[in-house]
């Protein structure tokens, strides 16, 4: 019995050693080479927008060691209208600007996506891309029609952006 029991240990601290830094608390990084953000737009709670969300304009910041080849490929409006005219892409800055209109960007669902290549020995996760409606930055701007009176009301004190980060 004191024999089977020995083998069962060697054999668990075989697994273990084989399994590189399993046991020791250290993260394995899996050499990701492209990131998915997916960007929707939520009511900030016990706030009820005073329109209808009709506009979203935004600015996200790319980590170090992602980049964006083409950025009218990499940018999908996924509710509503992507606008040509405000889709852009700093290099230097690693921000990526554009715009989304129409009726159909309803809260709560996936507005627009953004598609961007992680570059080799890059050890990003989904913590390491800027939140779209943190106050400091980026740029943010959302608006919608009130149709009493067909004004434009300004929604970003009334609606947040989320943001989901797929890596593959």
């Amino acid at each position: 019995m004191k024999s089977i029991w020995l083998c069962v240990i060697i054999l668990t601290a075989s697994f273990l050693a084989a399994c590189g830094s399993a046991g020791t608390g250290q993260v394995q990084t899996v050499p990701y080479t492209v990131a998915t953000i997916s960007l929707s737009a939520n009511a900030i709670s016990g706030i009820t927008p005073a329109a209808p969300l009709q506009a979203v304009r935004v600015t996200v910041q790319l980590p170090q060691g992602a980049s964006i080849t083409d950025v009218t490929k990499a940018v999908s409006g996924r509710a509503g209208q992507l606008d040509a005219g405000t889709l852009s892409y700093s290099t230097a800055a690693r921000t990526v600007s554009f715009t989304v209109t129409g009726s159909e960007i309803k809260l709560g669902d996936i507005f627009a996506d953004i598609r961007c290549d992680l570059a080799s020995g890059s050890t990003l996760d989904a913590n390491s891309f800027l939140l779209a409606n943190q106050p400091t930055f980026p740029f943010l701007e959302m608006s919608g029609l009130d149709v009493t009176n067909g004004t434009t009301v300004n929604l970003a004190s009334q609606i947040n952006i989320a943001m989901a980060v797929v890596l593959q």
